[in-house]
């Protein structure tokens, strides 16, 4: 695991592995290789920090050979009261990997929100279908002239790279859309009726306006 990194803790008189105290003096531990097999094999974790008593400060190098011996990672030993008397070097492929999952972790989040405003894109496109089937099915039913006509030129805006947001039929002469365009300026509108257009917004990616065609 990335993350695990236990502490131990070394008095004269007992250690403590894994939150369990043992009642045997470190110098019993010290020099017993069965007592060193017996508390170490089952260690939690392989990489630990070591607190120790004050009183042991001058033993820190026997008790770091101890755990390497023992293939145990040791990355500080140190005294209760923060004092550090040995650090281990920092292991670079270790911070990378940290890093790695840093990354992978940010990158999931920005998929994520991609993934949401491509629904909210879908969900936009899929309530103009319908705006444009209703008014698809209103000329089915009818043959007046302006729904004629309103059918045209929804056909003639699709082939523009325009959104289509709302429709708007004023009988018995006026129709109306507002549109989005993706381009920086409004492309030309190839339609032979009298066309007023009026630009709502004004951003780089593209703009709202406003097309109002007089029958």
């Amino acid at each position: 695991m990335i993350f695990n990194n236990k502490k131990i803790y070394l008095n004269e008189s007992n250690i403590t592995i894994a939150k369990k105290t043992i009642p045997i003096s470190y110098y019993e531990f010290l020099n017993s290789q069965n007592q060193q097999n017996k508390l170490l094999k089952n260690i939690p974790q392989k990489s630990i920090n070591i607190i120790l008593e004050n009183s042991l400060k001058t033993h820190y190098k026997s008790i770091l050979s101890i755990f390497q011996n023992k293939n145990i990672t040791v990355k500080t030993i140190s005294l209760p009261n923060k004092t550090i008397l040995y650090q281990k070097n920092i292991d670079y492929r270790y911070s990378c990997i940290i890093l790695i999952s840093i990354t992978l972790i940010i990158w999931s989040s920005i998929l994520s929100i991609t993934k949401k405003s491509f629904s909210t894109i879908q969900e936009k496109l899929s309530k103009t279908k319908k705006t444009i089937t209703l008014l698809l099915n209103q000329h089915n039913e009818t043959k007046q002239s302006i729904f004629t006509t309103t059918t045209t030129l929804i056909n003639s805006l699709l082939k523009k790279p325009l959104l289509i947001q709302t429709i708007t039929i004023s009988p018995p002469k006026t129709i109306t859309f507002l549109v989005y365009s993706y381009e920086t300026n409004l492309p030309y509108i190839d339609h032979q009726l009298p066309a007023l257009i009026k630009q709502l917004t004004n951003h780089k990616q593209g703009s709202y306006y406003e097309i109002t065609y007089i029958l």
